[in-house]
């Protein structure tokens, strides 16, 4: 059986294995992809846990850049306050996946879910419950 020189090792090592900084491209994809699932979900299961209308959620997010007046926004209004939501929610998501990305760079597939699943619960107990504390609408 023949050994691995340090040559050959050196050719069978991955893209990422070369970089020397975290792929910021994957990572903008990723955050756009985690943040476009999450408010797809948010859209179907909100009406239906809740009982209330999907626009409510994008106007809350709104809210948060606009005040509450965006709370009560109707007709041309509607269109800005989704604007501004989805800019909000994917500068955001985008943001964040690059903190996960600086976080998780180099380590092993364990650690990094590991960490992601502590971040998600973290971010999730920031946005939902800190959040709902500063911007009570």
């Amino acid at each position: 059986m023949a050994t691995i020189t340090e040559s050959t090792r050196a050719r069978k090592l991955t893209r990422a294995d070369r970089l020397r900084m975290p792929d910021w491209g994957a990572a903008g994809w990723a955050g756009i992809a985690g943040g476009g699932s999450f408010l797809a979900l948010e859209l179907l299961l909100l009406p239906r846990t809740n009982g209330i209308e999907p626009w409510s959620f994008i106007r809350m997010v709104a809210a948060i850049v606009l005040g509450p007046s965006a709370l009560t926004t109707l007709g041309d209004q509607r269109f800005f306050s989704l604007v501004m939501a989805i800019t909000l929610h994917f500068s955001l998501s985008l943001v964040y996946m690059h903190l996960v990305s600086i976080a998780t760079y180099r380590r092993t597939r364990a650690q990094a879910c590991g960490f992601g699943l502590l971040f998600g619960i973290g971010l999730y107990l920031v946005n939902f419950h800190l959040c709902t504390a500063m911007f009570p609408w």
